[in-house]
């Protein structure tokens, strides 16, 4: 038995199909979506507005859309690894005439700014035109100018470095404003001053350089990893630049040799003068210890001799003193033999010398016979004294006469 209300789950079933294709329709045609790494400009049907959409997701386009990507590469190179597959190198002529090819690349980034997005859409409609009638000629403009503030040698040598700095600067910031200067040269190989004229660039009284303003920075562009690989030079150039470079490589060694040798002889100079300096240091030291030596040995004599002279002065004040007391006990000796003498009328002294003078005649006596041989004179009676007792007794008499003794008292007189 059939269903009948299976006619009408069928037309619902479809309907809500032809529904779903008819939204899922809408949205591929009215929808789309910013991806990763791109930016995307919408203008609408009917009144032909625009607006940059940068935020990635689901939008609604109501309109036409343009895909920008957020930044690429361009190269200019002859390499056919290096980009495209011919030679889009950048040719260049330096300031001395020689010709070159630059080798190199550079990223340039879209600004995320709405109104410079529309601008962009609004002068070159799609991302290839932007690359190749906007950042390109810029590229190319600020290399070959660049070229032509430097010579080839100068590229080849010491200004290499500045070349990739000096087109960097000009593509982001603009072109440097510059102006023609004589100068005069000498040669670094031959030594000959010849005239050259040079390219300076202006620069304005705060010290930045005066540029036109870059076609880049209106549109907000920024360029990063600037990079000149390479420079081909024509080999009548290169060999040119070779043998220059060999010139000035034997002229430095040549000077190298020259400051070694000169170097070697002040070297020489100063070890001479450092072993005379030394020599005669020495023979300072010599004559110091020496002056020293004999300083000390005269100070040392002075020292001596003023010790003795110090001993003598004492000897002499000694001696000096020495006699003062002699004087002085000779002469208080003196004074007490004469009190003495004074004293006692020096009867000791008498007494002693009496003395003496008894023994003598006593001695004298003794040695004389008691009985004369031969009696001279009146009769012998008893108690006379012979001659010689007679003299002997009148020596005494004398005696004590003489020494002023008095027998009686004890004394002197």
């Amino acid at each position: 038995m059939s269903d009948p209300d299976a006619p009408k789950s069928n037309f619902f079933f479809v309907f809500l199909l032809f529904f779903a294709v008819i939204i899922a329709g809408s949205l591929y045609f009215l929808g789309g979506e910013v991806k990763t790494g791109t930016y995307v400009v919408r203008q609408e049907f009917l009144t032909g507005k625009m607006d940059a959409i940068t935020d990635e997701g689901w939008f609604l386009k109501l309109g036409y859309t343009s895909v920008f990507p957020v930044s690429d590469i361009i190269w200019f190179s002859d390499d056919t690894t290096e980009g495209s597959t011919k030679d889009e190198s950048i040719s260049i002529r330096f300031n001395d005439g020689a010709k070159g090819n630059i080798n190199g690349s550079v990223r340039f980034i879209l600004p995320s700014d709405n109104e410079k997005l529309k601008k962009l859409k609004k002068q070159f409609s799609d991302f290839e035109r932007i690359r190749k009638e906007l950042v390109l000629p810029v590229v190319r403009e600020a290399i070959y100018l660049t070229a032509s503030l430097m010579s080839s040698k100068e590229s080849y040598t010491n200004k290499r470095n500045l070349f990739s700095d000096y087109a960097e600067d000009q593509a982001s910031n603009g072109i440097f404003r510059t102006r023609a200067v004589e100068t005069t040269i000498t040669d670094s190989i031959s030594g000959e001053i010849f005239s050259k004229t040079e390219i300076e660039i202006i620069k304005g009284d705060n010290g930045d350089f005066i540029r036109k303003t870059s076609a880049l920075t209106e549109y907000g562009i920024e360029l990063r990893n600037f990079n000149v690989i390479r420079i081909k030079y024509p080999e009548n150039i290169l060999k040119q630049l070779d043998e220059q470079q060999q010139a000035l490589m034997d002229v430095q060694k040549a000077k190298a040799m020259a400051q070694k040798a000169e170097q070697e002889a002040i070297t020489a100079e100063k070890e001479g003068l450092a072993k005379i300096a030394t020599a005669k240091a020495q023979q300072e030291v010599i004559k110091i210890k020496a002056v020293v030596e004999a300083k000390k040995s005269k100070e040392v004599a002075e020292l001596k001799a003023q010790q003795e002279l110090e001993v003598a002065k004492l000897d002499k004040m000694s001696a000096e003193e020495y006699k003062q007391a002699k004087i002085l006990r000779s002469d208080a000796d003196a004074k007490a033999a004469k009190l003495l003498i004074q004293a006692d009328g020096a009867l000791k002294q008498k007494l002693a010398t009496y003395e003496k003078v008894m023994t003598a005649w006593a001695d004298a006596y003794t040695k004389q016979r008691p009985t004369p041989d031969i009696v001279i004179g009146g009769d012998n009676a008893k108690g006379s004294m012979n001659s010689a007792e007679q003299f002997m007794n009148f020596m005494s008499i004398k005696a004590l006469k003489d020494l002023q003794l008095d027998l009686k008292s004890g004394k002197g007189k």
